[in-house]
């Protein structure tokens, strides 16, 4: 588990920083991105499709636990999906990510609370973790889908530590900031302690 944990986590690093380089200097479309955005990036794609796999092959982890981190994890790989189409006929418009984000984000209160009379574990507290992250995403797709609709530019999808948007990248610095503070804390109470199932 440590391994699998490990190499997810720089996996993840190395793309955030990949997708930083590429898009400040190779993209077209889409404008500059900081490099917090990039991490933020990052860290959304290690806690909604990297994360829920270890949790349910985790033998800690009891059915309840197991189900809600399926159903959220099918959901991502849908969501994926149909956005990849919809960017790929230019058909994609921010509504459908925060609908989306409304809909995870309640989704997985719910399985927070169905799993709050059994055991609490890292696993289970991470779900409110990552219903929260979908409220900030959610806020964020508004941002941005605000400020192309009353400014006179290019659309962007990605922001940078210009005037007009440092309000919106100090938030996201402490959400970086207190990910990272959770994910040792996940490291420490529920990676460190895992034992094969021989």
């Amino acid at each position: 588990m440590k391994r699998i944990w490990c190499f997810s986590l720089i996996t993840c690093l190395l793309a955030s920083l990949f997708f930083y380089e590429w898009q400040n200097h190779f993209a077209e479309l889409g404008g500059n991105v900081s490099l917090v955005k990039a991490l933020w990036l990052g860290l959304t794609i290690f806690f909604w499709l990297l994360w829920p796999p270890m949790v349910w092959t985790d033998r800690r982890s009891n059915s309840h636990l197991k189900q809600v981190y399926i159903l959220f994890w099918i959901v991502m790989l849908l969501r994926t999906g149909i956005e990849l189409c919809l960017l790929s006929i230019n058909a994609w418009h921010y509504r459908y990510g925060i609908a989306h984000d409304i809909f995870s984000l309640i989704l997985l209160l719910t399985g927070w609370l169905y799993t709050l009379k059994h055991k609490a574990l890292p696993a289970q507290r991470t779900l409110a973790v990552m219903a929260l992250m979908f409220t900030a995403e959610s806020g964020f797709a508004y941002y941005i889908a605000e400020f192309n609709t009353n400014a006179n530019h290019a659309d962007l999808w990605f922001i940078t530590w210009q005037a007009p948007h440092l309000t919106n990248q100090i938030i996201t610095l402490m959400l970086v900031l207190g990910l990272s503070a959770w994910l040792y804390y996940i490291y420490h109470y529920w990676v460190k302690t895992f034992t094969d199932i021989k």
